[in-house]
């Protein structure tokens, strides 16, 4: 496969190469941090279609196409771990030229995705917004307690799905795994999302997991909406739009008081 050229961090789509895998991200908006969106299962760049033109108004914001989904390259790298994308969203943000702080925003399993970032490079991360994140145990407890729920979701994972999600549904169980044990976090600002709106029982469990997870998050905020179900940024990006607005107006506050220049 032939490598390809980072361009400039202007705004636009691009491809960056990570080596012999092409990702492909759109980038808009001006000034630090760079806001980093990570989709769900399956999802390409379009899942923040309602979510990236309005943060584009105050931050420099970056989307992509995990590698095997949309327009990027199917992955050189088999196992799709959620360690192993959280290396690849970081080799890509440094290809592109997009320099830390970074505030990641992860929608479903891209919420393991980004506590993996975070985990592994902590020094670059300026804080965390969770979209119905997905939870570690959530599968178990939906099994034992709502058979019939859970049935339903398994008939869904076998349906014929691009070749990049069924890599990361194989991955599961080992992705659980790396996001159980991906701490600690950087001390940084948290909001996490609860979608209430949808099956009865899947829902009270990821409230439940959602809440005593963030027990051990010292600077967390938990915003439940019954409006909105899994796809909250969708139904109400104003309030996905508002947290990252509000971590960004935090790293830049703290950056003026030690003199740092955007």
């Amino acid at each position: 496969m032939t490598a390809c050229r980072s361009t400039p961090p202007t705004e636009g789509e691009r491809t960056v190469d990570i080596g012999g895998c092409r990702l492909h991200m759109l980038v808009t908006g001006h000034d630090s941090p760079v806001v980093v969106l990570e989709a769900g299962l399956g999802d390409t760049i379009n899942t923040w279609e309602k979510v990236q033109p309005e943060v584009a108004k105050f931050a420099r914001v970056m989307a992509y196409d995990r590698a095997g989904l949309g327009k990027s390259d199917p992955a050189v790298v088999e196992r799709r771990t959620t360690a192993q994308i959280a290396r690849e969203s970081h080799t890509a943000l440094h290809k592109a030229k997009l320099p830390p702080p970074y505030v990641l925003v992860g929608h479903s399993i891209g919420g393991f995705h980004v506590r993996l970032f975070a985990q592994q490079f902590p020094k670059e991360v300026a804080g965390l917004v969770l979209v119905d994140p997905s939870a570690e145990d959530w599968n178990d407890l939906l099994k034992a307690r709502f058979p019939d729920e859970y049935a339903k979701m398994m008939a869904w994972r076998t349906r014929d799905h691009p070749e990049g999600m069924k890599k990361e549904l194989a991955a599961w169980d080992t992705s659980k795994e790396q996001a159980r044990a991906a701490r600690p976090l950087p001390d940084v600002p948290v909001v996490l999302f609860t979608g209430l709106k949808g099956n009865p029982g899947g829902t009270e469990i990821i409230l439940k997991l959602h809440t005593e997870w963030l027990q051990n998050i010292p600077r967390a905020t938990h915003i439940a909406t019954e409006k909105s179900g899994h796809y909250l940024h969708t139904n109400e990006p104003e309030l996905v739009v508002n947290a990252i607005s509000n971590i960004v107006a935090g790293v830049r506050s703290r950056a003026s008081e030690r003199g740092i220049k955007r």
